[in-house]
């Protein structure tokens, strides 16, 4: 059995997915050869997640870096899209052979992987062409990028493995979605919150992507003040702002498990965090962008958190958070939160083994 996965650069959402599907398949198929295109600050970044430490200590695992980034990726500046590497990154692939010698190649929420492998698998629950093009409808180098996105899946109608409560309407109605749980790990823990703790313990995460950084240390100080309220924050934002408020938040198990709210940008890797470990979410977000006014949506709508929307006053989002602590929506945030439907990286292998079988 040989695997090859090709993994988007934006963020650790895709990474996350992608390496959880990965390590279950590896379980499966101990002997099989599975090469990765992904870069190597993902790697480094979740050091402290033991199933990818783990994986890439396999012996039959390759990590192939360098293959997708310059890429498909989201950016504020439109201006930064002007040297192709939309179009361009994945010429990259085509000397690659290990990607014309698997025989199942998974791409997270890469397109135009189906220029060398038209059985390729997708996985994700949006399209880059529907988020850019709303974005920057004007931009000649995205509208080539959606031309050509939007002509592969025509073409190939590819298989798309998603988040049944978050799927946008442009993967259902342009790919084969197939519809599956959150996907978390079988060994995430739920905890619930002690009577006697007296202040509540808040994580501000905007996420790899940087798009609301300065929003969240601002909110971070203002939400420090209340004395029944204790911030945590990754240590990279920390180093600005550590005090006796506000502490390192180090992205292990146990340190979400402890958590009472999520702050943060909605991307797919944050929420799926807050649903595996139960912590009700309070969505913020940069303007502009679908996915994130999706994702916020679905947040409300679930009834898993509160969407605070784009952070134009962050007095109110402040405000915003301290009364939805103390109310009735936030009890049902957390009895919700726990009914959500979890097994999506032991669905997608089983689908993907199911798949397999039918394609021998």
């Amino acid at each position: 059995m040989k695997i090859f996965s090709v993994i988007c650069h934006n963020g650790l959402g895709h990474y996350k997915r992608s390496i959880a599907v990965l390590s279950e398949l590896q379980k499966q198929f101990p002997h099989g050869q599975i090469t990765v295109a992904c870069e190597q600050w993902q790697i480094d970044r979740m050091q402290d997640w033991d199933v990818a430490v783990a994986f890439f200590k396999e012996e039959k695992v390759r990590v192939l870096p360098g293959l997708v980034f310059p890429g498909v990726y989201w950016d504020k500046n439109p201006e930064n899209y002007q040297d192709r590497r939309l179009l361009q990154w994945h010429k990259r692939l085509e000397n690659v052979k290990e990607l014309y010698s698997a025989d199942v190649v998974l791409s997270d929420n890469l397109t135009q992987v189906l220029h060398y492998r038209r059985d390729a698998v997708l996985l994700g629950s949006f399209l880059w062409s529907d988020i850019l093009e709303d974005a920057y409808p004007n931009n000649p180098f995205i509208q080539a990028f959606v031309e050509e996105e939007r002509a592969l899946l025509t073409k190939h109608t590819p298989f798309m493995l998603c988040v049944r409560d978050i799927v946008m309407p442009g993967v259902t109605s342009q790919a084969k979605a197939v519809p599956l749980p959150w996907f978390c790990e079988g060994n995430t823990h739920i905890r619930k919150r002690g009577e006697s703790e007296e202040r509540y313990k808040i994580a501000l995460l905007g996420g790899a992507t940087d798009s609301i950084t300065n929003e969240l240390e601002h909110l971070a100080v203002e939400l420090s003040h209340s004395k029944d309220i204790e911030i945590f924050l990754p240590k990279e934002l920390w180093a600005k702002f550590g005090g006796e408020n506000i502490k390192i938040f180090d992205h292990a198990a146990s340190s979400f498990a402890s958590l009472d709210l999520i702050v943060c940008r909605p991307g797919v890797g944050t929420l799926t965090d807050g649903v595996c470990y139960g912590v009700p979410i309070a969505s913020i977000h940069e303007a502009g962008n679908i996915e994130m006014t999706h994702n916020g949506q679905m947040v409300e709508q679930l009834q898993i958190g509160i969407n605070l929307g784009t952070p134009s006053a962050l007095g109110e989002s402040k405000d915003k958070i301290v009364n939805f602590l103390a109310s009735a929506a936030y009890k049902q945030s957390k009895e919700k939160i726990l009914t959500r439907p979890k097994d999506g990286v032991n669905a997608s292998v089983n689908w993907l083994v199911n798949h397999l079988k039918q394609l021998v």
